[in-house]
């Protein structure tokens, strides 16, 4: 009897000495739960509400799972100042080893383990005077456990995701707020969830009021979400068919908040018309319009400091305060005004007109307030919400980088991005990307898009000669770009020419760029289709951006009235590539033409035509293609020539290689002292 004596002196010594020196020992992961005990089963039945009068104790069941092991024992420290403890019955192995007013202490000898997490059973005496109509909540604050393994080293276990017991509660509505403002143009929102109904109650919200075409709303669960475009007021009730709730009215109030609207010098109507967008000249003089919002009681004076962004891109020059009010003062951005007693502000708080002058570069610029501060009316003072800058050529747009033609390293790929700029601040912008043209034949050609952060990335890989449009819009302003990806050409022929001299044809070429060439082999066909070559290997320049010229004399030609000549090229690593195919009338190469002539054919072409033009003398020769309105597209010849007759093809491509749209373009023809103009369309 001794020995039993002491073991519980000694645990219940231990207990209280580490209630307030606990540790994160090995059940420190443990779980807490309770339940109002109905039928003392010793089971976790969820149950966690119930009632609680004076004169009707209370019997609470403590649970703990997660154990790492067996325990001599533990301290539950309850939160309540409706109830207090008036016994407790530990689980089999364990014996009680006191309670206070809200403490119960069990132990064990030498150790116990919980069957079904249960740990014991606690009665509770409500205090005197309690009600029925008393509602309130038990939860457990302190939860201290010894481990068998080291009863010194204890564990305090966290109750913060205990559900506490809730005694006297019926079934109601918290609303977030009884009153919720709704800004011009936008949303007011508020939230009513139905609580103290039974765990697995289906809730129905009944939602009556006035204008409620303004209210829009929506449930999850026992949580109904009101949203309000305008002015309403919206009553709601829950029930789950058994109890029904008391009504909460939520009132819905239109507010003004402080704004700028960018008003223009003859359209000052003090209106907020919502203008923060707009568009200023050099050295000129805008007006905008500033409102203080919805002041209750009317507002004193106030104290505005602006800024300009870029500072050098306008200057304030005057204020017109509303009627009522005085302009006490202007320093610098900063704008002072008063009245000798509370003014009640018409039009949503029109404030004044802020006057400025544009500086002598047209750029894009901000007008936007960096402080607002107010006089109510009874003097106090207090600081008003920044309102939305007012953007001036600002409109939105794309940057696109590296730019708008980008070249393709041969056999590597290539990123474009694109960003949106200067649209509204939190708007969604959205992409739509179009192909216009193909990716070519070669299947380890791509092009592939994403879009992550707001920022859309293009990939072009392989062989990609394309056009892509990108469209963006945030859904109320739209703008697109057009991207023109361009593999890395070998060669970049900028003349390709061949004549016929007396008894030979002589074939004339001129490179603005070469990359990896080795060099080139001329190529000749009597039927345009089946080629050979005519020529030894004629050795390129590698890589280089210099302006090359070659050439090569066919003087073994066949009996044929037309030849086609190709190039083709040979890369260092072998792979080769062909131009495009000219022709050479060989027919008439022994009849000199009399009379200057050209001639366009096909015409109407695609992809290519042929321009022939005949010198009846020695002559220098250009010819030149320009679009419809003028503008030089392309010179396809620069060179003395010799009598006789010529061609030239025209590949529909301009002077950066990129391919020209549909239309009509012209062909000038300058031969000495005669000119022609060939008119070409273009039909894609």
């Amino acid at each position: 009897m001794f020995l039993k004596k002491g073991l519980l002196f000694f645990t219940a010594l231990a207990l209280l000495a580490f209630v307030g020196q606990a540790s994160a020992g090995p059940n420190a992961n443990a779980v807490v739960g309770v339940d109002i005990d109905a039928s003392d089963n010793k089971m976790n039945d969820g149950n966690i509400s119930g009632t609680a009068v004076a004169g009707t104790d209370v019997v609470v069941e403590i649970f703990i799972s997660g154990l790492a092991g067996p325990i001599v024992g533990g301290v539950v420290t309850f939160d309540t100042d409706k109830l207090t403890i008036k016994s407790a019955a530990p689980a089999t192995g364990f014996f009680a080893l006191g309670t206070t007013a809200n403490t119960v202490s069990f132990g064990a000898v030498p150790s116990g383990t919980l069957t079904n997490d249960y740990f014991g059973t606690v009665t509770l005496s409500p205090v005197e005077g309690l009600m029925a109509s008393s509602e309130f909540t038990v939860g457990v604050s302190v939860v201290n456990l010894a481990p068998a393994s080291n009863p010194t080293d204890t564990d305090n276990i966290t109750t913060a995701m205990m559900a506490p017991l809730s005694f006297n509660a019926v079934p109601r509505l918290d609303a977030s707020a009884t009153t919720v403002p709704v800004p011009p143009g936008g949303m007011g929102t508020a939230t009513v969830t139905a609580v103290n109904f039974p765990a697995d109650a289906t809730i129905t919200f009944d939602v009556q009021g006035m204008m409620m075409d303004n209210i829009m709303h929506a449930q999850d669960g026992n949580t109904l979400t009101l949203t309000a475009s305008g002015p309403a007021t919206a009553t709601v009730t829950a029930s789950d068919g058994m109890a029904t709730t008391e009504a909460v009215s939520i009132k819905f109030v239109e507010q003004r908040i402080p704004a700028l609207d960018a008003a223009g010098m003859d359209m000052m109507n003090m209106m907020d018309d919502g203008m923060l967008a707009a568009s200023a000249g050099a050295n000129e003089a805008i007006a905008i319009e500033v409102f203080a919002g919805d002041v209750d009681g009317g507002l004193g004076g106030a104290s505005i400091v602006f800024a300009i962004d870029p500072a050098s891109a306008a200057m304030i020059t005057g204020f017109d305060p509303a009627e009522g009010m005085t302009l006490l003062g202007m320093s610098g951005n900063q704008i002072d005004v008063g009245a000798e007693e509370a003014v009640m502000l018409s039009n949503g708080g029109f404030l004044g007109t802020l006057k400025l002058m544009t500086g002598a570069e047209v750029v894009p610029f901000t007008v936007s307030v960096e402080s607002f501060r107010g006089v109510l009316a009874s003097g106090e003072e207090t600081m008003l919400m920044n309102p939305a800058p007012v953007l001036y050529n600002h409109s939105p747009d794309l940057d696109v980088s590296p730019g708008l033609i980008v070249t393709i390293p041969r056999g590597d790929a290539v990123n474009v991005t694109v960003t949106p700029i200067r649209f509204p601040e939190g708007a969604t912008v959205t992409f739509a990307v179009e192909q216009l043209s193909g990716v070519g034949d070669d299947p380890q050609s791509t092009i592939e898009w994403s879009e992550a952060n707001g920022v859309l990335t293009i990939t072009a890989a392989g062989y990609v000669s394309t056009v892509v449009k990108v469209t963006a819009t945030d859904g109320t302003t739209t703008v697109e770009v057009t991207i023109q990806f361009t593999e890395q050409v070998p060669i970049e022929l900028s003349s390709f020419v061949g004549s016929v001299v007396e008894d030979r044809v002589l074939i004339n070429w001129t490179t603005a760029s070469q990359t990896n060439n080795a060099g080139f082999r001329v190529l000749r066909s009597t039927d345009g289709e089946t080629y050979e070559v005519v020529s030894e290997l004629i050795a390129g320049a590698g890589t280089t951006d210099q302006l090359m010229d070659y050439m090569f004399e066919d003087t073994s030609l066949p009996a044929a009235e037309i030849v086609y000549y190709v190039l083709e090229q040979v890369d260092l690593d072998g792979t080769i590539n062909r131009s495009n195919p000219i022709e050479v009338l060989l027919g008439a190469r022994f009849i000199m033409p009399t009379e200057f002539a050209s001639a366009v054919y096909p015409n109407p072409f695609n992809p290519r035509t042929t321009i022939s033009y005949d010198l009846p003398s020695d002559a220098d020769v250009s010819i030149i293609i320009y679009d419809a309105i003028g503008q030089e597209i392309r010179h396809l010849v620069s060179q003395h020539y010799t009598a006789g007759r010529y061609s030239v093809q025209w590949d529909a491509k301009d002077f950066m290689g990129r391919s020209v749209g549909s239309g009509v373009y012209i062909a000038k023809i300058k031969a000495g002292p005669n000119t022609a103009l060939q008119k070409m369309l273009l039909l894609k």
